[in-house]
C-alpha cells in the first residue's frame, strides 16, 4: 500500500499533463479555475484506484513518496495523497568551483624604530610569503621611496640576491616617516617601514683633547671633537677649522678637516709654560659662519735628561 503519495502534473509549460486533463480522464469534466495546476489532497486509497485503472501511466504524472520523520507513528491508510506541480528538471549537475589558497608574497622592511636627521641608517628588505617565510628564490631589483622629501635614497635601484637586500638611506626631516621598497618584477612586491626621525644634532663647539704636560720641541697628537650643548658628539659635523695658539714658536697647520665630527692635528710647542690651542669653525679666508669654537691647554716644559754613570 502506497502511503502520503505525492502526484505531480501539468502540461502547460512544463511538458505535463493538467490537473484539469487529469481529472477528466479519470473523473469527468472537472471545472478548473487556473490554468496551472495546484496541490491537492486525496485519500490514499483513491491513488490506489487510480493506479489499478491504469490511470497513472502515460500521462506524464510522476509519484513520490512523501517524507515521514523517523520517529513518526505509522501513516494511516486513509492518509492524504498530495498533488502538485513537478519540480524543475535538474540540469547537469555541475561540480562546485574550486577555490585555491592564494599566496601572498610581500617584502619585510627593517629600519630603527628611531633616527637621527642627516645620520644614515641602515636599511633590510626580505622577501617572504604569507606566512612571513623568506623566499630565497626571489632576486631581482627594487626601488626606494620615503615620505620624507628630503632623504637621501639609492640613486639606483637595489639588487636583491636569494630574497635578501640591504643598503643605506638618510633621513633629513624630524617626524615620522616611511621607507618603502617596491620590487620592478612582473608581479611586483612591496613593502614599508616606518621610523620616527629626531632632529638634527648641532655642534656648539669644538672639544681639543691636549696632554696635560708637554715637552717643548717634542711632536703630540691633538683631538679636536665637534661637540652638541650636552657634550655629545655630532658625527654628522663636517668642515674646516682654522687654529690658532697663545704659543708664537709653536708649529702646527693653519687649518684641520673635520670628518664624521672628528678631526686630528701634530703639533709642536716652542715655548715654555702654559699654552693654548683654540680652534674656530671656518678658513682664513673664509671668516667662521658660526660660533663653533673650542681650545685646550697644556702646560709645557723643557725636555728632562738624566745621564747614566757608567
Amino acid at each position: 500500500m502506497k502511503r502520503g503519495l505525492t502526484l505531480l502534473g501539468d502540461r502547460n509549460s512544463e511538458g505535463f499533463t493538467t490537473m484539469s486533463t487529469f481529472f477528466s480522464r479519470g473523473f469527468g469534466n472537472v471545472p478548473s479555475r487556473k490554468n496551472k495546476s495546484r496541490a491537492v489532497r486525496f485519500p490514499a486509497c483513491v491513488a490506489e484506484q487510480l493506479e489499478a485503472r491504469g490511470m497513472l501511466s502515460g500521462i506524464g504524472i510522476a509519484v513520490i513518496p512523501p517524507l515521514v520523520p523517523a520517529n513518526s507513528a505509522p501513516a494511516n491508510t486513509d492518509s492524504p495523497v498530495v498533488i502538485a506541480p513537478p519540480p524543475a528538471a535538474a540540469s547537469g549537475s555541475a561540480s562546485s568551483p574550486v577555490t585555491l589558497p592564494v599566496v601572498r608574497e610581500s617584502l619585510r622592511i627593517t629600519i630603527p624604530s628611531q633616527a637621527r636627521a642627516g645620520v644614515p641608517i641602515n636599511v633590510t628588505a626580505v622577501a617572504v610569503d604569507a606566512a612571513g617565510r623568506p623566499l630565497s628564490s626571489f632576486n631581482g631589483l627594487a626601488t626606494v621611496v620615503s615620505s620624507d622629501p628630503e632623504a637621501s635614497l639609492p640613486l639606483v635601484p637595489v639588487t636583491f640576491r636569494n630574497g635578501r637586500a640591504s643598503f643605506q638611506v638618510t633621513l633629513a626631516t624630524a617626524g615620522r616617516h616611511s621607507i618603502t621598497v617596491r620590487s620592478l618584477s612582473d608581479a611586483p612586491l612591496s613593502g614599508t617601514a616606518i621610523t620616527t626621525v629626531t632632529a638634527a644634532q648641532v655642534a656648539s663647539r669644538f672639544a681639543v683633547t691636549l696632554p696635560r704636560a708637554v715637552a717643548v720641541g717634542v711632536p703630540v697628537r691633538v683631538t679636536l671633537m665637534a661637540v652638541d650643548a650636552q657634550g655629545r658628539p655630532v658625527t654628522s659635523h663636517r668642515g674646516i677649522a682654522t687654529l690658532t695658539s697663545t704659543d708664537a714658536q709653536a708649529r702646527f697647520p693653519s687649518t684641520v678637516t673635520f670628518v664624521n665630527g672628528r678631526a686630528t692635528v701634530r703639533v709642536i710647542f716652542g715655548t715654555l709654560g702654559p699654552q693654548t690651542l683654540s680652534a674656530s669653525q671656518g678658513t682664513p679666508s673664509a671668516p667662521p659662519s658660526g660660533d663653533i669654537v673650542g681650545s685646550g691647554t697644556t702646560q709645557v716644559g723643557e725636555v728632562v735628561t738624566q745621564r747614566i754613570g757608567l
